[in-house]
């Protein structure tokens, strides 16, 4: 059961962490490895920067969500198993919801083409 409870408290710090790294560190070029991969936002280098901007900052913000939703479980005394699966959907679906906005938004400032309205 140790081990279950260290796993489930690194979920939200170690989301943190990688988003904080994504956010100071975002790709410079488009690539196939590291970055917000979507056909809108590899349709040129402005796209890219755009998308990867608003995507670090959708990115923290659900991770530092998580970990309050995460130490929410906890204060309320949740039965270890409801807060790992509680967290966990908050944390899948944050992240959906977030890659599905930040498309929305690029599709509101970059036309089909990728070009600024």
């Amino acid at each position: 059961m140790d081990t279950l409870l260290l796993t489930h408290l690194s979920i939200g710090p170690l989301m943190v962490i990688i988003s904080a790294i994504f956010f100071f560190f975002p790709p410079k070029k488009i690539n196939h490895l590291y970055g917000h991969r979507t056909t809108m936002s590899t349709k040129n280098q402005d796209t890219w920067n755009e998308a990867n901007k608003r995507s670090a900052m959708m990115f923290l913000c659900v991770s530092l969500l998580t970990c309050f939703v995460q130490a929410s479980g906890i204060v309320l005394n949740l039965s270890f198993d409801t807060t790992v699966l509680i967290t966990c959907i908050f944390l899948v679906v944050g992240l959906i919801a977030g890659v599905l906005y930040v498309e929305y938004q690029l599709r509101s400032i970059f036309d089909k083409e990728g070009q600024r309205r």
